[in-house]
């Protein structure tokens, strides 16, 4: 029964948009470890320019090529391995949390299943049992043992 609730409580969790959304968050906080493993903070990156003057008595040519490569600031790295460590954590207790709340609703929702399938039970016996009980007064009414309105009584209650 608990590997059955679980895959329940699983199949649930699958559905939840909360739940999804909480996942999601955690692999974009978890996403951006990748960064706080990474040689640089930010991509290297390459430029140039050229630009031709004829302003002069001659013909001027200038060239520029620039290569950037940042560098990680002292505790940059750290720090922002830190928040993510924190983000991924923090998104994995709000899963749990959901993950309870999840697993409450369903739980209400069996119970609230099992009531109303027993309330079904339960007035499929009463109808029973008033059903046979009209039968027997309405036979007794017939015999004159009683009189015809009990018998009215007793289909009434049906």
């Amino acid at each position: 029964a608990k590997a059955q609730l679980s895959a329940h409580v699983d199949a649930a969790m699958a559905l939840d948009a909360g739940a999804r959304a909480i996942a999601a968050q955690r692999e974009a906080a978890a996403a951006r470890g990748v960064t706080a493993r990474s040689l640089t903070p930010l991509p290297p990156a390459v430029s140039g320019s050229a630009r031709t003057d004829f302003a002069g008595p001659r013909e001027v040519r200038e060239f520029d090529a620039e290569l950037a490569l940042p560098l990680w600031l002292p505790g940059q790295r750290g720090a922002l391995s830190g928040t993510v460590t924190a983000n991924v954590e923090e998104r994995e207790r709000a899963l749990a949390l959901r993950r309870l709340e999840v697993a409450g609703a369903l739980r209400d929702a069996w119970w609230n299943a099992a009531e109303a399938a027993r309330m079904v039970q339960l007035a499929r016996e009463r109808l029973s049992s008033a059903r046979t009980l009209s039968g027997d007064v309405g036979r007794r009414a017939q015999l004159g043992d009683i009189p015809p309105s009990e018998a009215l009584l007793a289909r009434n209650e049906v």
